[in-house]
């Protein structure tokens, strides 16, 4: 058995076949595994940026597959917002568009007013920098509707 707290603490790309979906007898023999870990990272707030974009991928992945969503979809959406901010808003909406279950599934109503405002002020920022960004005026305009539903 694999210690988790110790997975988490040392994670590198040579851990995540531990995590991604393996599929023997029609079932995911890395699920149980992968749901241990996302609990343990959505409950404490921790991990590296690294590993809870891969394991934010490999859930959004696993929903498609599933055909369905599943319990730490958005939380570990949230997390990976939390720790990555404006910058990783596109990879964000990339799992959220891998499926209809994912787009209805992750919506960041966890977020605090001050940490979407954080995460706009980012994406203003990076429109100053990169004008012609791809979806930069899509992102900005979800996160203000964001802030629009917290007040």
């Amino acid at each position: 058995m694999i210690n988790i707290e110790k997975f988490i603490k040392d994670y590198t790309q040579k851990d995540k076949s531990k995590i991604d979906i393996k599929i023997e007898n029609e079932q995911d023999i890395n699920r149980d595994f992968r749901d241990s870990v996302s609990r343990e990272l959505t409950d404490k707030q921790i991990g590296s940026l690294e590993l809870i974009r891969d394991i934010y991928f490999i859930e959004g992945k696993y929903c498609k597959f599933a055909w369905g969503s599943t319990y730490f979809l958005n939380p570990l959406a949230e997390l990976f917002l939390r720790k990555g901010g404006a910058e990783v808003v596109d990879e964000f909406f990339d799992v959220k568009d891998i499926s209809f279950d994912t787009s209805c599934a992750i919506d960041a109503y966890g977020l605090k007013l001050e940490e979407l405002e954080k995460i706009l002020q980012g994406l203003k920022e990076i429109k100053q920098k990169e004008p012609d960004r791809k979806n930069i005026d899509f992102n900005i305009g979800y996160f203000e509707d964001k802030i629009k539903e917290k007040k």
